[in-house]
């Protein structure tokens, strides 16, 4: 079983990140397990997605103060996750307040 995070960074409308916490955020995978969403308290939010035990594509989704996050994060759970990992990276889904 391996992990990786998934991380949260909240913007305003100007795409300015926002760095205060307090938001309720909500993330759910459809393949894996997420652990209970961490607010880091400077705009910052994040999980622990664990890999299952077989491997395929895994769309994360959540939403922000009860509103839908703009960007769902796509990503690809391989038996290391090796490719899960840098596309999480590079596909930081994006909240707008």
């Amino acid at each position: 079983m391996t992990t990786s995070t998934i991380t949260i960074q909240a913007i305003d409308i100007n795409d300015n990140p926002l760095t205060t916490g307090g938001s309720t955020v909500t993330l759910d995978a459809s393949l894996g397990t997420l652990n209970t969403v961490t607010d880091l308290g400077n705009g910052s939010y994040f999980a622990t997605l664990t890999s299952p035990t077989t491997s395929g594509p895994a769309l994360i989704t959540g939403r922000f103060n009860g509103a839908t996050i703009v960007s769902d994060c796509k990503c690809q759970i391989t038996s290391q996750m090796t490719t899960a990992a840098t596309e999480i990276e590079n596909s930081l889904p994006r909240v707008y307040c």
